[in-house]
């Protein structure tokens, strides 16, 4: 089995939570007492706990079970019979684009596997004027930033700051390729692009990065700034399914603070079994 740093520990940290707020101080949880329930939820009989797999919802309902005993209040869905559950089940949309995606200007024009690579597209359609900044720079809102690192610190630095881009109202990031993407050039460009949302989420995640080659880095370093740039690209319909989560709370005991409540939760699922990987051995366990 592979043994990988995983959900384990997240989950050991509740069940060890769960049993330290409600069982007496004077009882020592022992390491097999945790042994145990990593034990179970990391073995071959669990098939990884893939995101979105029954082996998932089984992790939950295990974890439902421990909290239960514990006597720890539900705070999931409510079940067939209208009561509260340990449950939590949220409706998950991949969007795949069906057509690889291309940045266009006046006479350029980059596609997806070929001058470019997206690392993050969330949406058919993103337009905006052209924003040459250097590392560290602040964009303007709704600005295509296209950034060009002068050395390896740089790069660094503005692996780190790509997030905050976005939050500064960048509506799409231009980067160049490093040594890194160039040897996963052919891998990347055959992996399909597609995002996630939760389905029916207003929160629609925002963020468009592109990476492109030296040579089309090049060519859109000449075009003149605040030209008008667009990315575009063909979604397909979406395909929902379902991911779970195992909830619990623990109210307020003073009076002051019964409406209060402290969540117990954890990060369950792993990446379940790939029947590409390396070896015999497909099932990625997830434990430490």
């Amino acid at each position: 089995m592979k043994l990988k740093l995983s959900a384990n520990l997240f989950i050991s940290a509740v069940l060890i939570t769960v049993a330290a707020v409600i069982v007496s101080a004077q009882v020592t949880i022992k390491e097999q007492n945790v042994r145990a329930h990593m034990n179970f939820l990391a073995s071959d009989a669990m098939q990884g706990r893939g995101s979105g797999t029954m082996f998932e919802r089984l992790a939950g309902e295990y974890l439902a079970s421990q909290m239960q005993q514990f006597g720890i209040e539900p705070a999931g869905d409510k079940d067939a019979s209208g009561k509260m559950s340990y449950i939590q089940t949220v409706n998950i949309a991949t969007n795949s684009f069906v057509e690889a995606p291309k940045i266009t200007s006046s006479n350029l024009s980059f596609t997806h596997g070929k001058e470019m690579l997206v690392l993050r597209m969330t949406s058919e359609k993103i337009s905006g004027r052209l924003q040459k900044m250097k590392v560290g720079g602040t964009p303007r809102d709704g600005a295509i930033v296209f950034v060009k690192a002068a050395n390896a610190e740089e790069a660094a630095a503005l692996g780190r700051s790509l997030g905050s881009l976005f939050g500064s109202g960048a509506a799409a990031v231009i980067i160049e390729e490093t040594a890194r993407w160039r040897s996963r050039w052919e891998s990347a460009a055959a992996s399909p692009v597609n995002f996630r949302t939760i389905s029916g989420s207003e929160n629609k995640p925002r963020s468009a990065i592109f990476i492109l080659d030296k040579k089309s880095m090049a060519e859109m370093e000449n075009l003149a700034g605040d030209s008008e740039i667009e990315i575009s690209g063909k979604l397909g319909k979406p395909e929902i399914r379902k991911t779970w989560n195992a909830v619990g709370m623990i109210k307020g005991c003073d009076a002051k603070l019964s409406s209060e409540v402290i969540l117990l939760s954890a990060h369950m699922d792993h990446v379940g079994v790939r029947e590409n990987a390396p070896g015999e051995d497909k099932i990625f366990n997830g434990a430490d």
